[in-house]
């Protein structure tokens, strides 16, 4: 398949990821945060229904207290003149204050009037009612007003309690007045104006047909639960009544959080999708007019190039990447024909390396006992196989600390030199400084570090040269024998890996013959 080919269909796989990501990227970004704002507002509306309740709750708490805290009803208290119940307990004070139920217990908690608002009626209390309204009393302390919501049988009421004093709420207390209201219809009708919510108060029959089991017993526990019905969600809730009874209500609200969010989620997604979209043919446009064409010139110039010795250069076109690939491609081959090059002259190099070390191996001057000839033969092959322009052979002898030359070679004259000498320790002490780490040989290519050779060769009465230098020790057995030391020409010249190891290749080939000169040298002096 054609690399054109290969980058259409990968921007046109990379254009459908790129959509479908896109689409469910949006879907659950944008939905999850507007599930989020869904959520705050259920917390938000459960909220205003507890604080409207609540609120109802305060009202009704302040009502009882005004009762309780006004002079006729602490005097009433005292005298029992039943001209206070007719004058003020009648149907008009039922639908003016908003109550269903009185009742007025003395400082013994005994009822001394008890009566009830039902369906435009006043009338007593059942005796199942007053029953359950004692119990309640009983449970709540002497002296101290109480509110809340409280479920008498079936009937969910809002209920307070405050101790009867004088207007000025001094004592002592002569009794509690109870106030309570039902928590029905009419008051739902109410809050739901107020909170603009649908509002319900669910019996067990209803939460059965839309809660499992476990939904309706967590919520009896207060926590809430979640149904979703098409556009609708309803939260369910609950309130702690006085007896620790739980009163179940219901919040419904549509989902128009969620539908907004698809709704913005989907114009994104066009006009994403059709950005995408011209950008792809766009692209696709530029890579067939312009880089396929390119691309295809590109392939026919590298075939051009031969193995035959001629070597060929790509065309470079423009100055953008296809221009730097071009550039790579003449680049590689620059340095393709630079690695053959120096390949050959590696080549050329261990040719004359192995037939300095055949020429070496071959001589008899190694098996004689002339030292001076054996010490001309390893430094002129030194010089054959490295190219150094000149090499010199050092010894250390017994009982003096001092290096002297068993020769020294200038290969450009072809000329041999004895009798040099110097302090061991100058050479030792400069080989040990500078080697790095391990490596047995050292090469001198510092300027300061040739500064100082050279002075060393002047001191000598020899002509320092401007290349490189390297120093090789002579070690048999641990034994520091001396050093053999070639130096370059020129300082563009680089001692090469295979050229130090050619010189230690030859210490190690003529070491046990140098230790035998050694030895000589030490019998037989200079």
């Amino acid at each position: 398949m054609k690399i054109s080919r290969r980058i259409t269909l990968s921007i046109l796989l990379v254009l459908l990821l790129l959509l479908t990501s896109g689409y469910l990227g949006l879907h659950l970004l944008v939905e999850e945060r507007f599930a989020e704002l869904e959520r705050g507002a259920i917390d938000r509306n459960q909220n205003r229904v507890v604080q409207a309740i609540g609120g109802e709750v305060g009202n009704l708490l302040r009502l009882t207290r005004d009762w309780a805290e006004w002079d006729d009803t602490y005097h009433y208290m005292a005298d029992r003149d039943p001209r206070y119940l007719a004058s003020n307990i009648n149907a008009r004070t039922f639908e003016t204050l908003g109550f269903d139920h009185i009742a007025i217990y003395d400082g013994a908690r005994h009822l001394l009037f008890a009566q009830g608002y039902e369906q435009g009626r006043v009338g007593p209390l059942s005796a199942e009612q007053l029953a359950r309204q004692e119990r309640l009393l009983a449970r709540q302390p002497v002296g101290r007003e109480f509110s809340g919501l409280w479920l008498d049988g079936e009937e969910r009421l809002l209920i307070a309690g405050a101790p009867i004093l004088t207007s000025e709420g001094e004592g002592p207390s002569r009794g509690i007045l109870l106030l309570a209201r039902h928590l029905d219809d009419p008051l739902l009708v109410q809050l739901r104006k107020r909170l603009s919510l649908t509002l319900a108060l669910p019996d067990e029959q209803a939460l059965a047909s839309v809660l499992n089991e476990e939904q309706r017993r967590n919520l009896m526990l207060g926590e809430r639960a979640l149904k979703a019905a098409g556009q609708e969600i309803t939260v369910f809730g609950a309130l702690e009544g006085l007896e620790g009874q739980m009163i179940l209500f219901s919040v419904t609200q549509g989902r128009m959080w969620r539908e907004e969010g698809r709704a913005i989620a989907n114009r994104l997604i066009l006009w994403g999708g059709g950005a995408v979209l011209l950008f792809g043919a766009l692209v696709l446009l530029i890579l067939n007019q312009g880089v396929t064409a390119r691309l295809e010139r590109l392939a026919a110039n590298l075939r051009l190039i031969t193995n035959e010795g001629t070597v060929r250069r790509v065309l470079v076109e423009g100055r953008d990447e296809l221009a730097q690939v071009a550039l790579d491609c003449n680049q590689m081959l620059d340095t393709l024909e630079t690695l053959r090059e120096e390949q050959l002259m590696a080549q050329r190099r261990l040719r004359g390396q192995l037939d300095a070390l055949l020429a070496l191996a071959g001589s008899d001057a190694l098996t004689r006992e002339d030292a001076r000839r054996a010490a001309g033969v390893v430094t002129r092959a030194i010089c054959e196989g490295t190219g150094a322009v000149r090499a010199s052979l050092w010894f250390c002898t017994e009982g003096e600390e001092r290096l002297y030359c068993q020769d020294l070679y200038l290969a450009s004259k072809q000329e041999h030199q004895q009798g040099f000498s110097m302090p061991m320790a100058m050479l030792q002490g400069r080989y040990e400084q500078s080697r790095q780490g391990d490596e047995p040989c050292l090469v001198l290519s510092d300027p300061y570090d040739l500064a100082r050779f050279s002075a060393m060769l002047t001191q000598l009465g020899l002509t320092p040269f401007a290349g490189r230098v390297l120093m090789a020790p002579l070690h048999h057995e641990g034994e520091l024998l001396g050093f053999i030391i070639a130096e370059h020409e020129r300082p563009q010249q680089a001692w090469q890996a295979d050229e130090l190891t050619f010189v230690l290749c030859v210490c190690d080939f003529s070491t046990q013959t140098l230790l035998t000169l050694s030895k000589l040298i030490r019998l037989n002096g200079h």
